[in-house]
């Protein structure tokens, strides 16, 4: 085995028993026990103080790489979280029990720690509960007390935010209600609300992740990549830009593509020997989260220079290994994301470039961008066309999608509809999938049922799923075990 590959291996291992060290009996991840990750945990040293804040974005983090990295064998871990995260929500809001005493709660010395400042914050930790609650299909219904004390707490311009004396939390804040609203989307509406209900909480949910987004990009300095707030100090353009592209690359995709490729375009030329500096040295928090971002980034069909990538591993763990080196785990989830590989990704058919190639029809779109958001996430490589406007970019698209759904990709999950069924693009792509079928002679075309329509050629004894009974989340996790095989 490659020594390099060995060496990010054993990091990997590290970075992963290093961020359940940090979990309390209560299910928190706790920022307080910071670690060097070379070493074992270590306290802080005698003359700092420990200061009790209640980390819901660092136990989301935590949720997160420990579902990616084996959702099965951290499971408790992942209850014990989400159940603190439901304790510390059940009245709708995120409850802080501890106060928030010190300056630099706010990261801006010179202001006042006010009760404005705790409600600010309150607002973040409440998406990023919400953020997690939605990915992993924890849905109950205080959560629609969340989301409408949320949707309540919007601002006109379409920030989240009731004080301007922390523009750094009202661009997080932000960032983290649009991700966690746009998780709440068509099927998931379907678990929380009656049918009577629904369409109109989708149209209030949609207007109101478009106001959001449209903040978050008006914030971009220049509108030209960078998100940073100078009345801080612009420094910290690369920290928070990576947790703004790191978060919510599929909106930006969505909404406004070609900034989500300028601020990936200005962040590789910005680094300097393989890192992201600040205050005129290395810095490895903005540095691990610049990374993670630029892995799913590509992961989502942006272009990302990969040999950037391999250099930011490397400095990163030489300034992991420094005598100082420090590491709360809300970063050692971001080195994860960086160096370890998805355990979906560890039986991968290296002949395909796709692990899953998605066949709809466009009325239809809403289900599979939900799947190949769900499956992004847990490290699956998807073909998905709007992930892929550059490569098919004057393509012959006939020829091109013969081969994806032909020879490129491991399975072919078709949403079957009525609208499938009339479509002459969805006939293309399901005859090449069928003969894939044929030549492997095993499954390979993997159905999920939208309503009763029989779709020719395919056999009425193909096994599927139904999307009446099963949310995508539990498909994407179906998807992933399928993989597994």
């Amino acid at each position: 085995m490659d020594t390099l590959v060995k060496n990010e291996q054993q990091f990997a291992a590290h970075l992963l028993k290093t961020l359940i060290a940090h979990q309390k009996p209560n299910g928190e991840f706790g920022k307080h026990r910071r670690s060097n990750v070379v070493q074992a945990v270590r306290a802080f040293h005698a003359e700092e103080r420990l200061i009790e804040k209640p980390q819901a974005f660092t136990t989301m983090i935590a949720i997160e790489q420990l579902s990616r990295l084996g959702g099965n064998k951290h499971h408790k871990e992942i209850e014990a979280a989400l159940a603190w995260l439901h304790d510390q929500t059940s009245s709708g809001v995120f409850m802080s029990s501890a106060p928030i005493t010190e300056p630099t709660d706010t990261f801006v010395s010179n202001q006042p720690v006010t009760e404005k400042t705790k409600s600010v914050r309150v607002f973040r930790h409440t998406a990023e509960a919400l953020c997690s609650f939605a990915r992993f299909e924890d849905l109950t219904y205080a959560t629609i007390s969340i989301l409408n004390n949320l949707l309540l707490a919007q601002n006109p311009d379409g920030g989240w935010s009731n004080t301007e004396l922390m523009p750094e939390s009202k661009l997080l804040s932000t960032v983290f209600c649009a991700e966690a609203i746009s998780y709440l989307n068509t099927n998931k509406l379907r678990v929380l609300f009656h049918q009577s209900e629904r369409e109109n909480k989708a149209l209030e949910l949609n207007q109101a992740l478009e106001r959001a987004v449209n903040w978050i990009v008006h914030k971009n300095r220049e509108g030209l990549g960078f998100w940073y707030l100078p009345d801080v100090s612009e420094d910290n353009k690369y920290f928070y830009t990576g947790i703004v592209l790191g978060r919510i690359t599929h909106l930006l995709i969505r909404y406004c593509p070609s900034l989500a490729q300028q601020a990936i375009d200005r962040l590789q030329r910005a680094r300097q020997s393989g890192v992201w500096w600040k205050a005129g040295s290395p810095d490895l928090d903005g540095t691990a989260r610049v990374a993670a971002a630029l892995v799913k980034s590509s992961k989502q069909g942006l272009q990302v220079d990969h040999q950037v990538i391999a250099e930011a591993k490397e400095r990163l763990m030489a300034l992991c290994s420094e005598e100082d080196a420090r590491i709360d785990p809300a970063t050692i989830g971001y080195l994860l994301e960086v160096y370890c590989p998805d355990v979906s990704n560890s039986k991968r058919n290296t002949d395909c470039e796709y692990q899953v190639a998605l066949s709809f029809a466009g009325e239809d779109r809403c289900y599979a961008a939900e799947l190949a958001a769900a499956l992004t996430d847990r490290g699956i490589t998807v073909f998905y066309d709007s992930y892929e406007q550059a490569t098919l970019w004057g393509k012959d698209l006939y020829q091109h999608l013969q081969t994806i759904y032909k020879e490129k990709s491991k399975f072919c999950v078709i949403f079957v509809s009525e609208a499938y069924s009339k479509k002459l693009w969805t006939k293309h792509e399901l005859r090449q999938a069928q003969a894939r079928a044929f030549l492997d002679s095993k499954e390979y075309i993997l159905p999920i049922k939208l309503d009763c329509t029989e779709i020719p050629g395919l056999n009425e004894t193909t096994g599927y799923v139904d999307l009446k009974e099963n949310s995508i989340v539990e498909i994407a996790e179906l998807i992933v075990k399928k993989l597994a095989e």
